[in-house]
């Protein structure tokens, strides 16, 4: 249902992509040359939405970088003429061999005045001496010209990616001019040998990783607006992100949604054995027994008359309808999943057969969602809630399906509409980075040959359609964290180790976490040799990506519309609440 009134306003993407190259090898002191890369600084101005802008780069190379010497990147951040909210930050990604240690330091400034207020390098004399512990040093200096605002460090070059500034709720038309000066300095003056012919480098980044836009003027309605206000008070049950999204978080808050429908029939569930935790699920006991792999121990894991029940992922904020009106709308994940089945496949001469992982097209898109009937595997069957067959293996092999009991109702269907679904690739981190890469710009197709990436599908980072998937950080920011890893630590830590024991109260007060089964996300990931690969929350607790060709639990998610109200209910799994629009 359209607004009754949209407030018309330009949003500004500010800093969609910026990359500036730092590098440098240690050449045993062969050389005393440097190449400062001073002599420029970039500017990044702002743009409409949609457009990405270079204004130059900055690629700084130095194969003569000796100890105690050091270098300055700079960037300028600016406002343009529209208007706008919105949030960057600035990434430093770090590329150094593990004999260097922590002898690379990093520093970022800032100053909104740089004439007066600016970084400098004064370089300092040669030190050349018989002593092998000094060797050779040149003792740089970092100069402070008026007052310059250090915003990160002084700390040691990693080799990871990392958020080293967050700069939040900006407006543009009150953005002041900023100058960044990245310095970074090569410190040792100890044992050099080890790192003789090694070299180090680093990405520094600014990017647009929200943008806001406009909300009609009395703010989010219904159910959105429910869920916020009681987010002010019921901190047990509820969170606000890193981006101004409510979630819901622990083991098992009370976010549970019905629709006053019913499974028709049984479900059984089928093992693959006797051991086994993770199941598939069937319309009947003999297409259980019958299934060549999971046929063991056969029987009803949900009866017949069982509630048909959904699950609050949060209220997200200014979901676009792929109009380009923006709302804060409600997000939804089936409590049940409706089967395991390949997010996508392919013929072996395609990726070896392990699919592609551009989400526009894929196998498991189609199934979920209205329009594809002319396909012969999987077409529309959960939306028009048919029997038939679902691709479920590499090399487009199928098996049986049935979403006769399990499709979405005709009640839920007119309570949501189109949504914009951000597919941008990641390489796994934490929640909060995670999110960035899911709207972010790569694909999942950053290989260039290979047997496993020949296909020659275009990759796309955003989907306009009404069922999806979650997203890794869905999973991430479900989490209230335990006693004894609580839950700014939980989303800290990279959500690949979170299988790990030392951090278990991460997993096991996460509502979207399942010890039997693997679930499927919407996100391919970025793999250097493979363009089949995407995201899976695992039943050990970690998010990983691998063949997407594999039959993992799909549990499907949509957006509400955003008149939908609660009619009745506590949000319980026993009083679930009973929406209507």
């Amino acid at each position: 249902m359209k607004k009754k009134k949209t407030i018309m306003m330009m949003v500004v993407v500010l800093l969609l992509v910026m990359v500036s190259v730092i590098g440098a090898s240690y050449a045993y002191f062969a050389t005393v040359n440097k190449t400062t890369g001073n002599d420029k600084n970039l500017n990044i101005i702002t743009e409409n939405l949609g457009n990405i802008k270079w204004e130059g780069t900055k690629v700084f190379t130095s194969e003569g970088l000796l100890p105690g010497e050091c270098g300055i990147q700079t960037f300028t951040i600016e406002k343009n003429s529209a208007s706008g909210k919105g949030i960057y930050e600035i990434d430093l990604k770090g590329i150094l061999d593990e004999s260097f240690g922590t002898d690379v330091e990093i520093t970022l400034y800032k100053s909104t005045n740089p004439t007066t207020n600016n970084v400098t390098i004064e370089e300092g004399s040669s030190t050349i001496s018989g002593d092998t512990t000094k060797q050779y040093y040149k003792e740089d200096s970092v100069v402070l010209n008026g007052t310059p605002k250090k915003v990160y460090g002084t700390k040691a070059l990693q080799n990871n990616d990392k958020i080293i500034l967050e700069q939040t709720d900006f407006d543009n038309s009150t953005l002041q001019k900023t100058t960044y000066y990245l310095v970074y300095c090569y410190k040792n003056n100890g044992n050099q040998d080890a790192q003789q012919g090694k070299s180090f480098s680093g990405e520094i980044s600014v990017r647009l990783i929200l943008e806001k836009g406009s909300q009609e003027e009395d703010g989010p309605q219904g159910l959105a607006k429910d869920i916020i206000t009681l987010a002010q008070t019921d901190t047990t049950n509820l969170a606000t992100d890193d981006y101004g999204n409510t979630r819901y978080i622990g083991k098992n808050p009370n976010n549970y949604v019905s629709f006053g429908e019913e499974y028709p029939s049984d479900i059984y569930y089928g093992y693959y054995s006797t051991t086994s935790t993770s199941y598939k699920e069937y319309s009947s006991l003999d297409e259980c027994t019958n299934d060549p792999y999971y046929n063991v121990n056969c029987k009803v894991g949900i009866a017949k008359g069982t509630p048909i029940l959904w699950r609050i992922i949060g209220v997200m904020k200014g979901v676009d309808d792929g109009t380009g009106t923006k709302e804060d709308r409600v997000k939804l994940i089936r409590s049940e999943s409706i089967g395991s089945y390949s997010w996508d496949t392919s013929e072996l001469s395609v990726n070896d057969g392990y699919g592609v992982n551009e989400w526009s097209q894929a196998d498991l898109m189609k199934l979920l969602n209205p329009g594809y009937e002319s396909e012969t595997v999987g077409g529309s069957l959960y939306w028009n809630n048919k029997s038939g067959t679902c691709y479920d293996s590499k090399n487009n092999l199928t098996t049986s399906c049935n979403f006769t009991s399990t499709g979405i109702k005709d009640k839920l269907k007119t309570l949501i509409s189109d949504a914009v679904w951000n597919t941008g690739a990641s390489s796994g981190h934490n929640a909060s980075k995670l999110y960035t890469d899911e709207r972010g710009t790569r694909n999942g197709k950053i290989c260039t040959n290979g047997t496993y990436c020949n296909d020659t599908i275009s990759r796309t980072t955003t989907w306009t359609g009404k069922v999806g998937l979650m997203y890794p950080s869905d999973y991430g920011y479900a989490t209230s964290g335990g006693s004894t890893t609580d839950r700014a630590e939980c989303l800290n830590t990279v959500l690949y180790y979170w299988h790990d024991s030392s951090v278990s109260d991460c997993k096991n007060n996460d509502w979207l976490y399942n010890s039997s089964s693997y679930q499927w996300t919407l996100s391919p990931g970025a793999s250097s040799f493979s363009a089949s690969h995407v995201f899976s929350v695992l039943s050990e607790g970690k998010v990983y990506d691998y063949d997407e060709s594999n039959n993992y639990a799909v549990l499907p998610v949509v957006y509400l519309s955003s008149n939908v109200k609660i009619y009745s209910g506590t949000g319980s799994q026993d009083d679930p609440f009973i929406l209507e629009n």
